[in-house]
């Protein structure tokens, strides 16, 4: 039986003011706009900000590149308005859109939402490492995204209100408990075990029980991550995932 992260609609679905829908479409469903655009299109610089602001946290705009956003096309944005949870929307256009940027993106969020008590608002993506890539790859900041040694992502169905609207990759159940424990957060770490449970063991078995963290390069900074599977997993983490692992270095020290 495939894997799949459902989501509940409201009736009616969630009701945007005009002006909002309205600059969407004058940016254009479907292109590719930037913050010049965005002004031009709001009319002042303020009255941008907040339009993007919105827009973003939503995800009526996926950020592309540094600066450079994606309008949903229509067909998304009616996805997207049947579901009332803007973590939930966003994770819907970003699971159409990235992927279009970057095929081998996959996502961490669905298997928590599914699985564990987390409250978590972020989509989480992950972009499974090469076993030749040697450097640290870099990706637009906004996307928060992890780089790391995983198995083959599972094909998930996104389904909403029992209607199938897309597919997403999901890194495995034991993948994903991987990286919630090297964050040291004793919420994670609770939540890698009670994934863990779910895990086949053929999963666990052979994975590697050592893992290198390192910090997401900035800008156009090179970073050698050397080589990791199948004895070591590398893990190329951006700032939420790297103080999380600090706040738990604290807590241990705390506890001693």
């Amino acid at each position: 039986m495939k894997e799949k992260i459902e989501f509940s609609t409201i009736p009616g679905g969630v009701t945007y003011r005009r002006p909002f829908i309205e600059r969407l479409a004058k940016l254009g469903w479907g292109a590719d706009v930037d913050r010049a655009r965005a002004e031009q299109v709001c009319g002042t610089a303020s009255a941008a900000n907040q339009f993007l602001d919105k827009a973003s946290r939503t995800g009526f705009l996926v950020p592309i590149a540094w600066g450079t956003y994606r309008v949903v096309d229509v067909e998304t944005f009616e996805q997207m308005k049947r579901v009332p949870n803007p973590a939930f929307q966003r994770f819907i256009a970003w699971a159409k859109i990235l992927p279009t940027i970057e095929p081998k993106i996959a996502f961490l969020a669905p298997r928590l939402w599914r699985d564990t008590d987390l409250s978590e608002e972020g989509s989480l993506p992950i972009v499974p490492l090469t076993r030749s890539e040697k450097e640290a790859p870099i990706f637009t900041p906004q996307w928060e995204a992890l780089a790391a040694d995983v198995a083959k992502p599972e094909s998930w169905d996104i389904v909403i209100a029992g209607d199938r609207m897309a597919t997403c990759k999901v890194p495995t159940a034991a993948d994903t408990a991987a990286l919630l424990r090297e964050t040291l957060d004793p919420r994670w770490i609770a939540a890698a075990t009670e994934i863990d449970r779910r895990a086949p063991k053929t999963q666990r078995l052979g994975a590697p029980n050592r893992a290198i963290v390192t910090p997401a390069p900035r800008a156009r900074e090179g970073r050698n991550i050397g080589l990791g599977l199948p004895t070591l997993r590398r893990i190329v983490a951006p700032r939420w995932y790297i103080e999380a692992r600090l706040r738990g270095v604290s807590e241990v020290i705390a506890d001693a």
